[in-house]
């Protein structure tokens, strides 16, 4: 797959990571990515840049693949990264992935398809899963990555943050917003992208695996998921205002259980359901109560 001394590939991909665990970096996430990217059975070369904070500089670099490429940025938020990122790329293709997501061999061969045979398409989401081998992890994957799927391959309403394939120029033309909060940036962006009328589209037989680490990151998750959340649906603070926004989440969900349900979960997943909903919404409320409050911003979170 190497091309150094070729014209520059079609396809790029972008690795950042939006979440910064606790301890000492040791780049784990980047390099498997990377070296999953490396591995695509894809016929034809792939530009892939790993892309971090200049506060990384400090820490060992990964060895990356022979086709990765590492850049360092004076940005600390995930979205300026990714924003700045596209500029050291020159594929007409460029994919956006988050650093702990696992790419299936055929993601980007799939995803690419997708963008060839349908021109007007300018962005393509593949199919986001946790782990499948327990009732909570699938029923997590569909309430927290079920958004993007329609239940079919088609047009879709929400393009995937943590990983999609984008043609360039419109990837360019959709910038993240200058909001500190990741969750609330990608609402906003694919709030501007829907308002554009713009064609976008999943491909569920792309999949890539999203880490879960346990009960903090959903902990983390859950306040983050809340104080986006408040931001779009709340109207000032107290009680009302939270049970405004649970409803609305509620809502979403239910949706998304009534579209994917059949597909995604087994029969005894279903009593499951509702007390992992109303987990959630506990794990929500930190969240919620800081999105309600002028000016404030989600404190301790591992998201940047």
């Amino acid at each position: 797959m190497g091309h150094r001394g070729m014209a520059a590939p079609r396809i790029s991909v972008i690795i950042v990571s939006d979440y910064a665990a606790k301890g000492v970096k040791d780049w784990s996430d980047e390099l498997a990515c990377a070296q999953a990217f490396a591995a695509q059975d894809i016929a034809e070369p792939v530009d892939i840049l790993v892309v971090g904070g200049a506060a990384a500089a400090a820490e060992p670099p990964p060895l990356l693949p022979a086709d990765g490429r590492l850049l360092l940025l004076p940005h600390h938020r995930s979205t300026a990264l990714r924003d700045a990122a596209v500029e050291a790329t020159a594929g007409a293709l460029v994919a956006v992935v988050e650093a702990d997501c696992l790419p299936a061999p055929d993601w980007l061969r799939r995803l690419v398809a997708v963008l060839d045979r349908t021109p007007d398409c300018q962005a393509v989401s593949g199919r986001t899963i946790y782990r499948e081998d327990s009732a909570f992890m699938r029923i997590a994957t569909l309430l927290d990555r079920g958004f993007v799927e329609r239940g079919s391959a088609g047009r879709t309403s929400h393009v995937s943050t943590n990983g999609a394939l984008y043609r360039r120029d419109f990837l360019q033309r959709f910038p993240f917003p200058e909001e500190a909060n990741p969750f609330v940036a990608g609402w906003q962006r694919n709030d501007a992208i829907l308002r554009a009328g713009s064609h976008i589209e999943v491909e569920p037989a792309a999949v890539m695996r999203h880490a879960y680490s346990g009960f903090g990151f959903e902990r983390d998750l859950r306040r983050n998921v809340g104080f986006r959340d408040a931001r779009v649906w709340g109207r000032g603070g107290g009680l009302g205002n939270v049970l405004r926004v649970w409803r609305h989440r509620n809502r979403l969900e239910r949706e998304d259980l009534k579209r994917l349900g059949t597909q995604r979960l087994r029969r005894f997943d279903w009593p499951l359901v509702p007390p992992i909903m109303l987990l959630r919404r506990l794990l929500e409320l930190p969240g919620i109560r800081a999105g309600l409050r002028d000016g404030a911003k989600l404190q301790r979170t591992g998201y940047r």
